[in-house]
């Protein structure tokens, strides 16, 4: 369903000569050219700095430096507090590169901009509901027995809030009746947890592992791992790198290797369960981020069955169940352009070139 995608030869021709807008072209100026014709830069913009869900592109931190030495380049990963300023700052021009939510780029996707999804680096939601410690003894991890309580996500649409949504709704919990509180950026999460401001909340991985850390709340619920999301919200697609077609047309060969790099980097984190073993294979940077190893260790064993669904491609199910949690009409999904975002092809090729044997993931589970 998914065909490996190439620009008509006219509208290349066109977008040179006449140098179109972002949105016209599906990308920004050219960027400056090294010394082999690659940009002198490659900016992979992404959302926060260092997040464990995102592991497998900085375990490919070797395979980036190769890269850099190939092309005589410089590879960069801009963070944002949002992943939609992530994806801004790729069509804007000022990154290359974004790892975005599928979601997210799916939007731009079909809006103008013609972008590719071209590999996975997790699944799931990338979040964990956890509950006020006062309510362990007595509710433990029954959904159903928040009912009436106070919520808590980041904000209305969001990820925090979708997952939410849908474990409650999943309980019998009727949402639309119940006190909901967009508490704003996810360092609000254990104050607001700490504070009774909510009872429970949908926190991102590593606000959960705080929280259970300073004895704020205990997990209730992983929608990381499969077996027991899938069955509420399917097996959604996480982030993953998104290229425009223009970056993919001008520099086939580098687009391949990029995604070769996250292809190794995922296999080398998703059969790691000892956290210590993981900080070991990770850049500097990610290591001292992660200085206190209690709360890390909590961390990756949220964030961990996120790599085991995923082998780096994408399928029409996941393609189904991710985007019936999205804003999208019926037209939209079934246009010309949503067909040509997601590519499964250069993860083909990875396996290929890399001579990786192709790993065995976690059975698709749907609600």
């Amino acid at each position: 369903m998914f065909p490996r995608r190439r620009i008509a030869a006219p509208l290349l021709a066109a977008c040179t000569a006449a140098l179109l807008t972002l949105t016209a072209c599906g990308g920004g100026p050219d960027p400056a050219r090294g010394p082999t014709g690659a940009p002198a830069e490659v900016a992979i913009a992404t959302s926060g700095t260092w997040i464990t869900t995102f592991a497998p592109l900085w375990a490919a931190a070797p395979e980036m430096a190769e890269i850099e030495q190939k092309y005589g380049t410089t590879i960069s990963y801009p963070g944002f507090g949002k992943g939609n300023d992530a994806l801004t700052a790729m069509l804007g021009g000022s990154a290359a590169v974004c790892n975005c939510s599928f979601n997210t780029a799916l939007k731009a996707a079909l809006a103008k901009d013609q972008l590719a999804y071209v590999v996975n680096i997790n699944k799931g939601a990338g979040t964990v509901a956890v509950a006020a410690t006062r309510f362990e003894t007595e509710r433990g991890t029954d959904i159903a027995a928040f009912d009436g309580g106070t919520w808590g996500f980041t904000s209305a649409g969001s990820i925090s809030e979708i997952s939410l949504r849908l474990a409650a709704e999943h309980a019998g919990i009727d949402w639309s009746v119940q006190d909901t509180i967009a508490v704003g950026g996810m360092s609000a999460f254990v104050p607001a947890l700490q504070s009774g401001r909510v009872d429970i909340a949908m926190m991102d991985v590593a606000s959960a592992a705080q929280a259970i850390e300073d004895g704020v709340g205990y997990p209730v619920l992983n929608t990381n791992d499969l077996s027991v999301f899938g069955p509420i919200g399917g097996t959604l697609l996480g982030n993953g790198l998104v290229l425009p077609e223009a970056f993919l047309n001008d520099y086939p060969e580098l687009s391949q290797d990029l995604v070769n790099a996250v292809v190794t980097g995922l296999g080398r984190v998703r059969d790691v369960t000892d956290p210590d073993e993981l900080l070991a294979l990770m850049p500097p940077g990610f290591r001292e981020a992660r200085a206190d190893s209690p709360t890390f260790a909590r961390e990756w064993a949220f964030t961990r069955p996120a790599f085991l669904s995923t082998d780096g491609s994408s399928s029409d199910q996941e393609f189904r169940d991710t985007t019936a949690h999205g804003d999208f009409g019926e037209g939209e999904l079934s246009s010309p352009r949503a067909g040509r975002f997601l590519d499964n092809s250069l993860v083909d090729q990875a396996y290929q070139q890399l001579g990786l044997p192709r790993p065995v993931v976690e059975p698709q589970s749907t609600p």
